[in-house]
């Protein structure tokens, strides 16, 4: 069974809130998973919360983290707030996550790899395609330098959706991110009592 998260929103700058996390757990010699939603790629934030962090006047931290820490932790935080000014200023419990792709090649045989890769993640995530195919490039679109650089007249193309647990998520997520021929959206939260 997969493990139960929550989203923390911490009023604090985001070093703050990382250095007496790791504290936290050293000192305590618990293990655990978290996610600051911001370096995992997790969409939280409002667009007051961009201004803020483009401005540089970041405040709010946004972490997904195991219920039972997030628990011990809310109290430690306020526990110590008189003396580091931090506070929890939401926690949500999140039921789900997904994220949408779109993967693009030239040749059918990394497409049917790709969709091998994708019925492979039966049982453990749920995979829903929205388009799956093969489709002729326009010739504006070829802008290769000379003869040797062009592309060839077609592409195979897949987008999908992807959902599931929000650790094993993250997992996938990270490795497409890492493939230059397949684009991520962010990963959107699903919470309880939505």
């Amino acid at each position: 069974m997969a493990k139960s998260f929550v989203e923390l929103v911490v009023s604090s700058p985001y070093i703050l809130l990382k250095g007496f996390l790791m504290g936290y757990l050293a000192g305590s010699g618990e293990k655990a998973r978290y996610y600051f939603n911001r370096k995992s790629g997790i969409e939280s934030e409002t667009l007051k919360d961009h201004l803020k962090n483009w401005l540089g006047i970041e405040n709010s931290v946004h972490l997904c983290l195991d219920e039972e820490l997030a628990k011990k932790l809310e109290t430690a935080i306020r526990e110590n707030h008189e003396k580091l000014g931090m506070e929890v200023i939401s926690r949500r419990k999140i039921i789900d996550a997904g994220f949408e792709l779109k993967a693009r090649f030239f040749d059918e045989d990394g497409a049917k790899h790709f969709r091998n890769e994708l019925n492979s993640l039966k049982g453990r995530l749920s995979v829903t395609v929205t388009a799956d195919g093969r489709s002729a490039i326009p010739a504006w679109q070829d802008v290769g330098v000379g003869v040797m650089a062009t592309l060839p007249p077609y592409q195979f193309g897949i987008d999908a959706k992807v959902t599931g647990p929000l650790d094993e998520l993250l997992e996938f997520h990270r490795k497409l991110s890492a493939e230059t021929l397949v684009d991520v959206s962010e990963i959107q939260l699903t919470f309880e009592n939505e």
